[in-house]
């Protein structure tokens, strides 16, 4: 137990003082006798030991208070980070933005929700990692743009984000079981984007079940003026698109679920998280592609790749199974945890752009990952965190041919862009942290990663002009090895709440498979 600091020993001998006084003057109005207050009452000594829990966090916190008035501007996660410093966020559909930290994005970022190592299966990465979380459900997001510890690296160059849903609550010992629930909406005019969320949760003292869905869509938004020219381009659409509209900017059947159960014993805590994201399609204004459905005609089969464009959908389904396990020890704490993810991914054109100009892409991807992680309590000040990580991402893309009545350059077989794509990570790490003093910390880390990665062969529409290159690249020893090693050394310094100073170096790499 810590001890109760000399100082506030004659403050708490003043409270009690008061509150014996506060006492008598209620019980005199009330005609009772007052208690007896000793002269000379000697206080005893309450000592209370416990030790104290080494923070090692430096990253930017975004916490409720910070993060609910962003949810009212956007359905879109990634822009509640525009705020944090070192990070900005570049557009790309509706819900789809891509954070940046210090110039670096994409795959340069280890992106993680509720712990789970995301990846965008798509070729234009429209389906980013932080589009699989809605805003609604979002309760805390931190942010490291400067040197991330190792534990929280690995594969990546520009920084850690992670983003974390509400952690389960539990009925209080003694009390009936907990039942809560809430509901809430939103409109934005510009646009008419307009969504709902709701969740429901019951939990005993041990065992808590919640539920969440949240749906969003959104029309075309409007520029404050006329910024395109008119001309030929009005009538190529399938509508006419006026000089103030952001043509393919539209989303429509975004729609989250997510269910958690949770169950606690002693000091251990097990989660199991299953989760579900449908999105009908999202327009990309500034590409050339969207995230839509399409399919063959089935009124006209005699025609192969006659394609229409399906906007019910999906365009995007993407599946999350998260199994989490953490407790306390007599030495430390341990974490586990084990998920898996599965992503189907289309792509096509919106016909606001030319009517008939179909091009669809398919997608999908597997990702099974997980880790363990166990921090010593070396003494007061110290810790040694160590841990193993282990990620297997496979993917497949291909692009569908189109016939039609004038079949072009893209007839008449599957073109195959990765086949049986592979990429798979191993990692190690140990790091120690020590508190030397309230202001003062340092970190050292050692972090090692073997990523490897391998393809099957590919294929074009045809025989004709990809035949060259495609057996150009059959021909060569697909499978790629890299064995990175990453290190930090870092000290902070916080001398108040509002200001916090960093000295560090650090190597930090990122594999580069490129057959």
């Amino acid at each position: 137990m810590n001890r109760v600091p000399k100082a506030l020993l004659p403050l708490l001998t003043r409270a009690l003082a008061a509150a014996l006084l506060l006492s008598a003057a209620a019980a005199a109005q009330a005609g009772e006798p007052a208690p007896v207050l000793a002269e000379a009452a000697a206080l005893a000594a309450v000592v209370v030991q416990a030790t104290p829990e080494i923070t090692a966090e430096e990253g930017e916190r975004l916490t409720q208070d910070r993060i609910a008035p962003l949810r009212a501007r956007s359905s879109d996660t990634a822009r509640l980070l525009e705020d944090v410093p070192g990070a900005s966020v570049y557009s790309a559909g509706g819900i789809s933005a891509l954070p940046v930290l210090r110039g670096l994005a994409d795959e340069r970022l280890r992106v993680q929700v509720d712990g789970m190592d995301l990846a965008a299966a798509c070729p234009n990465h429209m389906n980013s990692a932080l589009s699989y979380i809605d805003p609604s459900r979002v309760e805390s997001i931190e942010v490291f743009a400067g040197i991330a510890p190792v534990s929280l690296g690995g594969d990546s160059i520009g920084g850690t984000i992670q983003v974390k849903s509400a952690a389960p609550r539990f009925a209080r010992p003694g009390d009936s079981p907990r039942v809560s629930g809430e509901l809430g909406g939103f409109y934005r005019s510009n646009g008419e984007a307009r969504g709902y969320s709701l969740g429901a949760s019951l939990a005993g003292e041990n065992l808590a079940l919640a539920y969440s869905e949240s749906g969003s869509r959104a029309d075309n938004y409007e520029a404050a003026g006329a910024f395109k020219l008119p001309g030929l381009w009005q009538k190529l659409g399938a509508r006419p698109i006026a000089q103030d509209e952001v043509a393919s900017s539209a989303y429509r059947g975004a729609r989250n679920r997510a269910l958690d159960l949770a169950a606690q014993r002693e000091d251990w805590l097990f989660e199991l998280g299953l989760g579900e994201q449908l999105v009908g399609y999202e327009g990309f204004p500034n590409q050339r592609m969207d995230m839509l459905s399409s399919h063959p005609d089935p009124d006209d089969p005699t025609v192969p790749g006659n394609y229409l464009l399906d906007r019910d959908g999906p365009a995007n389904r993407n599946r999350l199974v998260n199994l989490r396990a953490s407790g306390q020890t007599e030495w430390g704490r341990l974490e586990t945890q084990l998920f898996r993810q599965h992503v189907r991914h289309k792509m096509d054109m919106l016909d606001e752009r030319i009517v008939g100009l179909m091009m669809p892409m398919d997608s999908k991807a597997t990702t099974l990952g997980g880790h363990i992680k166990a921090t010593v309590d070396l003494s007061d000040a110290h810790a040694l965190g160590m841990g193993a990580e282990y990620r297997r991402y496979r993917l497949d893309d291909w692009w569908p041919p189109i016939g039609g009545p004038l079949p072009g350059s893209m007839c008449c077989n599957d073109f195959w862009n990765i086949r049986d794509g592979k990429r798979d990570r191993v990692g190690v790490f140990a790091e120690w942290n020590a508190q030397w003093a309230a202001d003062w910390l340092t970190r050292i880390g050692l972090r090692h990663d073997r990523v490897s990665a391998d393809t099957g062969e590919v294929q074009g529409y045809s025989s004709g002009s990809y035949q060259t290159d495609a057996n150009r690249f059959n021909a060569r020893d697909r499978s790629r090895v890299d064995h990175n090693w990453d290190w930090t050394l870092l000290a902070r310094y916080t001398p108040v709440n509002t200001a916090a100073y960093e000295f560090g170096l650090a190597v930090k790499r990122h594999a580069d498979l490129t057959p």
